[in-house]
């Protein structure tokens, strides 16, 4: 793993989701990236709201690890986003200390 990004548009989400992991991942380098700056190897975690099946193909098709969080899991989305290559598919939860 080259390092774990994230791609979302909510500037709160964002915040919460890099002091997340880079309280989890250690050493690796944890940051933002454009989706076209994504590269093989690279982790990134994203929303369902932020990534299209389509991108999420696409990217997993470039050999990035696709991590899809999603504000309201349904068993169909999660098989949709399971074929187009995500890593995960993980209902988006706020059950551990403060995000921030």
């Amino acid at each position: 793993m080259e390092g774990v990004f994230t791609a979302v548009a909510d500037p709160l989400l964002q915040d919460a989701l890099l002091g997340l992991i880079r309280r989890i991942a250690g050493d690796v380098p944890v940051g933002i990236r454009q989706w076209d700056e994504l590269q093989p190897g690279h982790v990134v975690v994203t929303s369902s709201n932020d990534c299209s099946l389509a991108q999420c193909a696409g990217l997993s098709g470039r050999g990035v690890q696709v991590i899809v969080l999603a504000p309201v899991p349904t068993a169909l989305q999660r098989d949709a986003y399971q074929r187009a290559g995500s890593t995960a598919y993980l209902p988006m939860e706020v059950n551990h200390e403060p995000l921030r």
